[in-house]
């Protein structure tokens, strides 16, 4: 007795947050500033890395166009401070 296992995998991947419509084997970023990827067997999106320790003087500031964080000094915004350390992704 022959047993065919045989697995229909869709051909695309829907956003699980906008809902947009993505190859497989493929990353964007979505609406809501994650980096998605998805594989045939599943998608996953991830927040981008944010500064957590920086010098105490300066602050982060989120730019919801290129979704990146800057830090900068909280009486100077011109002024980019260091950061030591980030968490996500």
């Amino acid at each position: 007795m022959r047993i065919d296992l045989k697995h229909e995998y869709p051909s695309e991947c829907k956003d699980i947050y906008d809902k947009t419509i993505h190859p497989l084997n493929s990353q964007w970023r979505n609406s809501q500033c994650l980096d998605c990827f998805c594989k045939k067997e599943f998608i996953k999106c991830c927040t981008r890395p944010t500064p957590v320790s920086y010098p105490t003087e300066c602050e982060k500031v989120f730019d919801q166009k290129t979704c990146e964080y800057t830090v900068v000094r909280k009486d100077d915004p011109s002024v980019s401070c260091p950061v030591y350390g980030a968490s996500g992704k």
